[in-house]
């Protein structure tokens, strides 16, 4: 069963505030009539999906209307790599989403990613080269 909360998946706009690439992931935790605008001024949203009944049970005690949870995939553990950073948000929502809808988000991401960042390449296809000093 889903309730009428939205959960947004997206990358967070650089700006003078934000100035590390992240993977941010929006839940409603009231229903505002301008949700969407107000987020999709902070981040490209990538994929909007309700939330389950569990999800909405925990945010009611919150007096904010959204919470929200990033992952800097630029730090450690991810450094840089993208398929690590998705991956890691999809073994997070493993419980509470299906495997169609993880599928989904994996790769509504993934394009984001790559309109939003053409000129990041993912490091998990490369190998570290040896300097030559001499």
């Amino acid at each position: 069963m889903e309730s009428k909360l939205r959960v947004f998946y997206g990358f967070t706009k650089l700006n003078k505030i934000s100035k590390k690439r992240e993977l941010a992931v929006f839940f409603e935790n009231q229903w505002r009539h301008n949700s969407k605008e107000w987020i999709s001024q902070r981040m490209e949203i990538a994929y909007t999906r309700f939330q389950t009944e569990d999800e909405a049970i925990d945010g009611k005690p919150y007096t904010r209307c959204y919470a929200k949870y990033s992952i800097f995939f630029d730090d450690k553990p991810f450094n840089g790599d993208i398929e690590k950073a998705l991956e890691f948000n999809k073994q997070s929502d493993i419980k509470n989403v299906s495997e169609n809808t993880l599928k989904e988000i994996y790769d509504a991401c993934k394009e984001t990613y790559k309109r939003i960042y053409p000129f990041f390449k993912s490091q998990l296809k490369s190998t570290p080269k040896q300097l030559l000093l001499f």
